[in-house]
């Protein structure tokens, strides 16, 4: 890429057919764009197009001389407009991106600087450092907080520029970063001290490099010497003033943080805060030392793959953002009344059953939250899609596992808004424990709306198809593909995704779905508070949908009951036990005014939701179903 100033050099991926999206991944120090080359290959076969810049001052991009050049060269607004510019050249008017070291700390950046540029990034080893308004000169907090950063209190001072020129001495250089050792035992780097220069001679390979790649990153560096590499960290002033005009210092949209375990010069501690401003935010570790896209890629790999998507239409709406090409192919749409449909007949709200241990699912959970958060801060949508935020309440009647240790065991206290334990005085008789917070409700019917309106209105293609199950699923997938390329004009399909229930059942032969029943009753009026209450064998809830005028009262959980009729007992039961829960709702005589009763099929699973890849027949398929009460 060539502009007025500079000439950035960069590889570019394409996959098979036409890519999807575009993903930018940005190297760190002492590294190069070709540091991805375990990812490379991964990403392409995603459908993605991939580009790997050298950043300023490495490899076949210019490397300006400081002085008489600008510090702010090697700083991070300046790197976000290179990205951008690129991608600009590219075609490309919004990415995905990945980052590793100082990579990791320049792609947080980009999305504070461009804040509609990036769609989603991940950052492997780098923590997220929330800009401010005051900044502590490096030496005071080497002495103080960061001991592990004392390695660049030396680079930063020239001595490493004075010693190492030649391509030896820049290849022996290398190898201490790389893990080089000497016989007794040497090595050549210690965050806490630095490059110990005396020792390098004495280093053999590492594991990490071969001979061949480690000729070629020390053939790479000698082009224009250490100094360009280095200058990254001497802009610490320069960041920061940058950075004063910010307008906001969290990021929105969704972020990946892979944390290195044993990583010395990035360790585990220094993520701490991270939640506090990126609230869409997945933690995962990985057990390595700072070079975890080399030491461990399967690993990492995995990790991204693993994070691409979730369910269902939001899916569908997410891929569609991420600029993918959808078709939904599906029996049932949001309008439809079907006892396999379950999410018309839903009282929805956010309340996660994850077990603490359950770590990916409260991630969802967590996510969930979050993203309805920002999507109802947008003026009039949360009106549009029938979510509000309401005062929560949750009794249970009797001691549970969920409450052994009481509130401290609710993993799910920090994530939510206005947490409190109930007061026992205030508490309803026969209630043993109870909490308060603030959360969403959803009138489902409008919420399925919403999301098919938003999905036809950014491009997507919708065909109502019923798959025959008779002849399995790759004949199944054959089909949908026939569907969507001659009817949808959609061409080939690159990959499926498989949210189809209960349908799972006979579709994949998955014998460990099965029904959880699930009788309610829907009278008239608006409960002011979202309130639930738990016993041994029942459950009941009176749960308002917003903007409709009505509220859904439950309810039961009948796990592989396929009974589809509505038992008038239930909804007498029903009736009664919510009286206490709604009080707001009885008319003068007591009652509540009674507008129908239903019932709807959860899809549950054995063991849990379903969520993997799977390769078939050649083609990615994404499994998603199983999920019950918590689709």
């Amino acid at each position: 890429m060539m502009n007025s100033q500079i000439t950035l050099d960069y590889l570019l991926g394409l996959p098979k057919g036409d890519y999807k999206a575009t993903i930018f991944l940005i190297h760190g120090w002492p590294d190069l764009s070709i540091g991805w080359r375990y990812q490379i290959p991964v990403l392409l076969g995603m459908g993605l197009r991939v580009v790997c810049p050298d950043i300023m001052g490495f490899g076949g991009t210019d490397a300006p001389q400081v002085p008489p050049e600008d510090i702010s060269y090697y700083g991070y607004k300046r790197a976000a407009g290179d990205i951008k510019e690129l991608a600009r050249q590219l075609g490309a008017s919004r990415i995905i991106l990945g980052g590793h070291d100082w990579g990791g700390a320049i792609v947080y950046r980009v999305a504070l600087w461009y804040p509609d540029f990036v769609t989603h990034l991940f950052a492997v080893c780098t923590p997220y450092w929330v800009p401010t308004k005051d900044s502590k000169p490096l030496e005071e907090l080497v002495k103080t907080r960061l001991p592990n950063f004392t390695y660049q209190l030396q680079l930063a001072s020239g001595e490493i520029e004075k010693h190492i020129q030649s391509k030896e001495e820049i290849k022996q250089f290398l190898n201490a970063l790389y893990g080089g050792r000497g016989p007794n035992g040497e090595v050549g780097f210690i965050p806490e001290q630095g490059v110990l220069l005396e020792n390098l001679p004495k280093l053999k390979p590492g594991r990490l490099l071969s001979e061949k790649e480690l000729d070629y990153y020390a053939d790479e560096y000698a082009r224009n010497g250490m100094h360009g590499t280095i200058n990254w960290y001497r802009n610490r002033e320069v960041n920061h003033k940058e950075e004063l005009s910010l307008e906001k210092t969290t990021i929105d949209i969704p972020v990946l943080f892979i944390q290195a375990t044993r990583d010395g010069a990035l360790p585990p501690p220094m993520s701490v805060n991270m939640d506090k401003s990126i609230p869409d935010l997945t933690r995962k570790e990985v057990e390595t030392n700072h070079w975890a896209l080399w030491e461990a890629p399967e690993q990492v790999n995995g990790i991204i793959k693993e994070c691409a998507g979730v369910t269902g239409l939001q899916t569908a709406l997410f891929l569609l953002e991420a600029s993918y090409r959808v078709t939904i192919v599906a029996k049932h749409l949001p309008g439809d009344l079907d006892l396999d449909y379950a999410s018309p007949w839903a009282g929805a709200h956010w309340r996660t059953h994850a077990a603490r241990h359950e770590e990916e699912i409260c991630g969802w959970d967590r996510e969930t939250y979050e993203y309805w958060r920002r999507l109802i801060a947008k003026e009039g949508v949360g009106e549009q899609a029938g979510l509000k935020l309401y005062t929560s309440r949750y009794y249970w009647d009797e001691p549970t596992d969920e409450i052994t240790n009481g509130a401290s065991s609710l993993w799910w206290r920090d994530v939510v808004l206005d947490f409190a334990v109930i007061r026992p005085r205030d508490l309803p008789a026969g209630v043993h424990y109870g909490v308060t917070f603030t959360s969403f409700c959803i009138n489902t019917p409008r919420y399925l709306k919403y999301l098919l309106n938003a999905f036809t209105d950014a491009g997507g293609t919708v065909l109502r198809r019923e798959l025959s199950v008779d002849k399995g699923f790759s004949a199944a997938l054959a089909a949908a593909e026939d569907v969507v390329s001659g009817e949808g004009g959609g061409g080939e399909a690159h990959a499926f995704v498989n949210a189809t229930g209960l349908g799972a059942r006979l579709l994949l032969g998955e014998d460990k779905m099965f029904p959880t029943r699930g009788q309610t009753v829907l009278v008239r009026g608006e409960a002011e508070v979202a309130r639930t209450r738990v016993g041994t064998g029942y459950i009941t809830y009176c749960i308002p949908r917003p903007g409709s005028g009505t509220t859904i009262l439950g309810g039961t959980k009948e796990v592989g009951d396929w009974n589809g009729h509505v038992d008038e007992e239930t909804t007498r039961s029903i009736l009664s036990r919510a009286k206490v829960l709604a009080p707001e709702l009885l008319n003068a005589d007591g009652d509540f005014h009674f507008v129908g009763a239903q019932v709807g099929f959860r899809p549950s699973r054995e063991g849990g939701p379903r969520v993997e890849l799977e390769e078939i027949d050649g083609k990615s398929v994404v499994h998603s179903y199983g999920h019950s009460g918590a689709g």
